[in-house]
């Protein structure tokens, strides 16, 4: 039930955080999050081969590296595609542990710590797991 509840309260704030005008936006709420829409496209590829670190939960300091930034095609014509950002961040982890699909704080020494839904990805490497998070929102105007 705490991961549920958790997981309500997480999307509310995000939420609230969305309907927010421009530049109120960038808040820092009590937790010290980093609003993710603050962080674009090329600045996560920057980040490629750095290292986040899961905070704040069960799974506190499982360290997970960033190894790809994929920008995403839409597959469905959009009315103005260059109105809208679509990405995918792929991170590799230890085999020991598995993380399950949820929103995890992750810690990175560049941004800070910042929120993000997290989900495990089939791999033909079984020496590590592997997660993404898929990125898919207006750009900012």
């Amino acid at each position: 039930m705490k991961n549920r509840r958790k997981f309500i309260t997480d999307c509310f704030v995000l939420t609230l955080a969305g309907m927010l005008p421009g530049k109120l936006s960038a808040i820092t709420f009590a937790t010290g999050a980093v609003s993710l829409d603050k962080i674009d496209f090329t600045a996560f590829r920057g980040l490629v081969g750095t290292r986040f670190l899961v905070a704040g939960s069960a799974q506190q300091g499982i360290p997970l590296e960033l190894i790809s930034v994929d920008e995403l095609k839409p597959t469905q014509k959009v009315i103005r595609p260059n109105r809208y950002e679509t990405f995918s961040l792929i991170f590799r982890g230890s085999a020991d542990t598995t993380l399950a699909q949820d929103i995890y704080a992750l810690e990175h020494s560049k941004l800070g710590r910042l929120s993000m839904l997290i989900v495990p990805v089939i791999s033909r490497d079984a020496s590590r797991r592997y997660y993404q998070a898929i990125f898919n929102r207006s750009r900012a105007a």
